[in-house]
């Protein structure tokens, strides 16, 4: 019992020495962004990222120091993991929206089918862990209702029955949107161009044709994987290969 207690006394004090230089590291990554050393934030920064550690706030302010320092592919990809994060939070998508006002490619979205576009948008309202609650939340009404069938009066019942419809529905429709939001978290795989200019292959050899040239903080979605290659897809609806070195994920957990 003593090794296990000096054990567990041992990684405590670790665990708390570790947070204890996070914590360092953070307050001296925004005193200099504040004294606009934008260099050594982003070094002090990237230290606590490197940890293993994420947060809203370390990628927004990796955003904000990249995107002082004039480095669009970068600032773009911390803000899209701060907005991972946060979906809700204004200040990150002002900055996003900002950043991508800032790099050279300019493609147009095809259009989606109208009825596709509501379901991405009603997707995009809700978090997993929100669409969880109100999923356990309906399951618990059904059960209340259920539980008020057992009474005799012709109201109860009434309200009962009309309970139990209403909450079934309601808790098939939040299982859909659970897969649904799963499954677009799961396999959309986005990552940003974080080279300044990027020839795409049509296949995924050195030798192979250029198909197109794209460039710095362009978002793609990584479709495939080859050895040291990628193909992606723009939003226009194009493809084709690149190498691994010329892009970063955003999920990169």
């Amino acid at each position: 019992m003593k090794k296990i207690l000096i054990f567990l006394s041992i990684f405590v004090t670790i665990s708390f020495a570790q947070e204890t230089n996070l914590q360092k590291w953070f307050q001296k990554g925004n005193s200099a962004y504040m004294k606009k050393d934008y260099q050594t934030a982003i070094e002090l920064f990237s230290k606590i990222e490197k940890s293993g550690y994420e947060s809203f706030e370390l990628y927004f302010n990796l955003g904000n120091s990249y995107f002082k320092q004039g480095i669009y592919g970068k600032a773009i990809l911390y803000f899209e993991r701060a907005f991972m994060l946060d979906t809700q939070n204004e200040d990150v998508k002002y900055n996003l929206e900002i950043a991508n006002s800032r790099i050279q490619d300019r493609i147009d979205v095809l259009p989606d089918f109208f009825l596709f576009s509501f379901w991405k948008w009603l997707i995009s309202l809700f978090s997993v862990n929100t669409i969880l609650f109100l999923l356990s939340l309906f399951v618990l009404t059904l059960f209340a209702f259920i539980y008020l069938f057992r009474f005799q009066t012709e109201f109860s019942k009434r309200l009962s029955l009309l309970g139990i419809f209403s909450s079934t529905l309601l808790i098939a429709f939040f299982i859909i949107l659970y897969v649904s939001k799963v499954d677009l978290v799961s396999n959309e795989n986005y990552a940003i161009i974080t080279n300044s200019e990027v020839t795409v292959k049509s296949s995924p050899n050195d030798e192979s044709k250029a198909t197109f040239v794209i460039h710095e903080g362009l978002k793609v979605l990584i479709v495939d994987n080859l050895s040291d290659w990628s193909e992606i897809k723009l939003v226009d609806g194009k493809k084709g290969w690149l190498k691994k070195i010329d892009f970063e994920l955003i999920n990169h957990q």
